[in-house]
């Protein structure tokens, strides 16, 4: 960044891109924004913030992370809620929270249980035991109850956990 402030000191001119924002508000004099192939934002960079360029890039206003906001203030009541969710020798004692609105991943190396608790969630594995309630409502430890409630499960490996090749469409 020291080169090309040095170098811009001595008019060469940058086109720069970058998806980190804060490279564009300390290195550049003037921001364009393309959104699907069309501009939406052209301005001197002194007349912006981080929060009017996430708006001009997105096409909407998005939560602002500086302010640092619990789950709560930001999103809707809880919708999926996980107590107690134990599979004996996969995954022990789990509880979590997901809010209307709120994005959550799980991670974790190859058996770590992500996937396990995944299905325990919903209700695929007959040795789960915990609660699973869905917008308050508790639901029962079935698949068939799980979709019931709105919950579906896109698997791991889709070919041998999620095709039923013999059956027809309808069915």
């Amino acid at each position: 960044f020291s080169i090309v402030r040095l170098l811009r000191a001595q008019v060469t001119t940058f086109l720069y891109i970058s998806p980190f924002l804060d490279e564009f508000l300390d290195l550049t004099e003037e921001v364009t924004v393309l959104r699907d192939g069309h501009v939406t934002l052209r301005a001197a960079t002194a007349d912006l913030d981080s929060g009017s360029l996430v708006t001009a890039i997105a096409g909407r206003r998005l939560v602002e992370t500086e302010h640092h906001r619990t789950a709560a203030e930001v999103m809707g009541g809880p919708l999926l809620e996980v107590e107690g969710l134990t599979v004996p020798g996969r995954v022990e004692d789990i509880s979590l929270t997901v809010r209307e609105g709120e994005v959550v991943g799980l991670a974790g190396l190859l058996g770590a249980g992500r996937s396990e608790l995944l299905h325990a969630i919903f209700g695929a594995d007959s040795k789960a035991r915990g609660t699973v309630r869905v917008g308050g409502a508790k639901v029962g430890r079935s698949t068939g109850a799980s979709v019931d409630a709105g919950v579906a499960l896109v698997p791991e490996d889709r070919f041998k956990q999620g095709l039923l090749g013999p059956w027809t469409i309808w069915e």
